[in-house]
């Protein structure tokens, strides 16, 4: 069941951050939507939080990165991005460079809360490509809030 949460355009980064904290240290589970599977991948990590902090209705389980930024955010500049806001990496796991595959919690600063291995903060520019650049990245405001 999906907790009910403020409207999003109330939820501060705060609360983001304090409910998402509780998961640091857990690993990275392939797949992982929910914290009874040991971890989360990226894509459910985010759609945990904001679920249950913010009320969206993100269906872990058909959405990835890419989907989370197609179909729930619109997009800012890096200069623009805000604590609270998503980064998204492009080309971090298959061939197409340019597809998104990862995404975290901006939390400012250039730093990242977001499902590595472990789950933990990482400078932005420390996730890396498949060729072991650093990935491409955009951000993303969830629709409905500020």
């Amino acid at each position: 069941m999906l907790a009910e949460g403020p409207p999003r355009s109330t939820v501060t980064f705060a609360q983001l951050l304090l409910y998402a904290e509780q998961y640091i240290g857990l690993p990275y589970v392939w797949g992982g939507k929910h914290p009874s599977e040991g971890g989360f991948d990226c894509s459910g990590f985010v759609s945990w939080i904001f679920n249950n902090v913010a009320g969206t209705n993100i269906n872990s389980y058909m959405t990835s990165a890419a989907g989370i930024y197609q179909s729930y955010c619109t997009p800012v500049s890096e200069a623009a991005a805000c604590p609270g806001d998503l980064v998204f990496w492009k080309g971090t796991y298959g061939s197409n460079k340019n597809y998104i595959t990862h995404v975290g919690l901006y939390c400012g600063n250039g730093i990242t809360l977001n499902a590595g291995d472990p789950i933990g903060y990482d400078p932005v520019d420390a996730v890396k490509n498949v060729e072991g650049q650093t990935a491409i990245r955009v951000y993303g405001r969830m629709k409905g809030s500020r």
